[in-house]
């Protein structure tokens, strides 16, 4: 019987020994793999503070968040790890309070929607001739931005796509685009000159709302569609009575 007792303590002893030692080595293949993460994650951050995010199609990086740039003025690289930068992800540059001038290579191609949005320091920035659409908020809160130049190849304005720009003061807007978006300029307050350089099928409803009091917007052209001048019209309730448009 003692033997019996024995041999099976022997046994349970060997069990709890290779129990832990499974353990330990699971907790090993845990840390590698955190650690492997970790290390996966830094080699997407480039020396700016610029987090970089591979495509789906594996051919070129976007830039996914801004967040931790420092400087007031940044440059993003037109590749990364061998690939081109070609996109600007949603949100990538929200509230990056310290950044005042944005240069982008001419490798850019796509901005995602609000891409800017609540860059609220943000003074300057470069549109690549590359680029063809400023989609949904794309400057949204960009309180500081003073001028911006829409190269012609820009086709497409997107609703709210300048809204709150409350330093911008005049905008040329190129022949290219042919519609100008439900609240585009919205609460652009010291808007005061608008510039549109061909004609426009449409101008959506309080798209200069809230702009500058002797807000003059002039066509070189028609507009196709009935401009809606009253309340909640293109200029909204507040500057209806003072806001212009001119067609040439």
């Amino acid at each position: 019987m003692k033997k019996i007792i024995a041999i099976l303590m022997v046994l349970v002893m060997c069990f709890m020994f290779a129990a832990c030692d499974a353990a330990e080595d699971t907790g090993k293949s845990k840390d590698r793999d955190t650690s492997n993460r970790k290390n996966s994650t830094d080699e997407l951050v480039n020396s700016d503070g610029l987090v970089f995010k591979l495509l789906k199609d594996g051919s070129a990086y976007m830039v996914d968040d801004a967040k931790n740039c420092t400087k007031e003025i940044v440059e993003v690289p037109s590749e990364f790890k061998g690939l081109p930068v070609t996109t600007i992800g949603s949100l990538a540059f929200h509230e990056c309070n310290k950044i005042k001038r944005i240069v982008l290579p001419d490798t850019i191609t796509l901005f995602e929607n609000s891409a800017f949005n609540g860059c609220k320091s943000l003074e300057e920035i470069n549109i690549p001739a590359s680029v063809t659409a400023l989609p949904e908020m794309t400057f949204d809160f960009c309180f500081s931005l003073k001028s911006i130049t829409i190269p012609d190849t820009v086709c497409e304005l997107g609703i709210s796509a300048f809204r709150h720009c409350s330093s911008l003061k005049e905008i040329v807007i190129p022949a290219s685009i042919k519609t100008i978006r439900r609240s585009t300029f919205e609460g652009c307050s010291s808007l005061e000159n608008v510039t549109v350089l061909g004609s426009l099928d449409s101008i959506g409803d309080l798209a200069f709302s809230e702009c500058h009091e002797s807000l003059t917007v002039t066509v070189y052209g028609t507009v196709k569609e009935k401009v809606r001048l009253g309340q909640s019209g293109v200029f909204g309730d507040f500057v209806s009575s003072d806001g212009k448009l001119i067609l040439k």
